[in-house]
């Protein structure tokens, strides 16, 4: 065999393994793209605000988080929960009736709320794909637990009770949610609620725009913001996933009849759980920020869940408030909404 001959050949190899072990990158690189991300992020510090990749910092890797649409932040899922990572409204559920995809007041969609600057469900079309997540507009108010059920936008959901329980437990252990600026130091910022200890009074009830308060909003673990989780108003949501109704409550063991309690007061949990509605150091009360639990010792009949607490609230409200009054046809000018998907 010539010389010539052989270097032909030995060019050719080179070539088809290259190409070999080009192709083998590619193929990893496509399986390792559509692979689902099931980790849990834990200390997690997001590259930049216009991408979904997050460093985390305790395992030392790179990750990606779900794509959320605009309008909806990404959130890391909780185990105790049972939660992946989901994707959550930034803003209150607003209303755009001029179609410019962007929330519009009350008085331009000729809804105005019974009382207060929200934006009267019943007033609209009623049309799901109207509503958006933006800084801007007044706060969908007026609107019963089974019409908040079908108003999310298409390919979203009405929050869970879990979803908000993580989105809760996560930014109370995230130290610039503090007045004091570590955790537990101080008390978890509790938004337009007219408690100026924790929260502050906005004078606008409710309020809209990113313009506002530092105190109107959660920074999550991976530096994403939630806007009024806390305050402004009320927000109804799914206890689970099959929208169970609570007919026994958790209680103080004391009076019959509605009433505010502590959530370190609680002494039987009735069909519910300490992780379903308590944040997760147990001596935390209202002081701590967290709010209070409206409820009943008595049986009651298929009590939805409301969280959250409104600008009138005071230190009732926080991010755990949560009161088992309504059932599924109340409304009112101060309870809205909040999707995830």
């Amino acid at each position: 065999m010539t010389n010539a001959l052989i270097k032909y050949m030995q060019n050719k190899i080179s070539k088809f393994l290259f190409i070999g072990a080009l192709l083998a990158s590619v193929l990893a690189l496509v399986v390792w793209a559509a692979s689902p991300v099931t980790d849990t992020f834990t200390d997690e510090t997001k590259i930049a605000s216009k991408t979904n990749i997050f460093v985390d910092t305790t395992a030392g890797q790179v990750k990606l988080a779900e794509s959320c649409p605009t309008g909806f932040i990404p959130v890391p899922g909780d185990a105790t929960y049972g939660t992946s990572n989901f994707c959550v409204m930034q803003y209150e559920a607003k209303y755009d009736c001029t179609g410019d995809e962007d929330g519009d007041s009350a008085a331009t969609c000729s809804a105005v709320a019974d009382s207060g600057a929200g934006l009267d469900w019943r007033d609209v079309t009623q049309n799901s794909s109207y509503v958006v997540s933006t800084a801007n507009g007044a706060p969908i108010v007026h609107i019963t637990h089974t019409q908040a059920l079908s108003a999310c936008p298409s390919d979203s959901h009405l929050i869970t009770n879990d979803e908000w329980m993580t989105i809760a437990r996560n930014a109370e252990q995230v130290a610039g949610n503090w007045t004091n600026g570590s955790v537990g130091s101080g008390c978890l910022f509790r938004g337009n609620s007219r408690d100026t200890t924790c929260g502050y009074d906005a004078g606008t009830d409710p309020e809209s725009g990113t313009d506002r308060n530092v105190r109107a909003k959660f920074t999550l673990s991976n530096g994403e913001e939630i806007w009024d989780v806390s305050g402004n108003v009320w927000e109804h949501m799914r206890r689970d996933e099959a929208d169970t109704l609570t007919d026994s409550l958790p209680n103080d063991g004391g009076a019959s009849g509605w009433r505010w309690i502590e959530f370190p007061a609680i002494t039987s949990y009735g069909e519910l759980s300490y992780d379903i509605i308590r944040p997760s150091v147990s001596s935390w009360n209202a002081n701590y920020g967290v709010g209070r639990l409206y409820t009943n010792s008595a049986v009651q009949s298929q009590r939805v869940f409301i969280r959250g607490g409104d600008w009138r609230r005071g230190a009732h409200a926080g991010a755990f408030s949560l009161t088992l009054t309504w059932d599924v046809s109340d409304q009112n000018y101060d309870v809205g909404f909040r999707c995830a998907r």
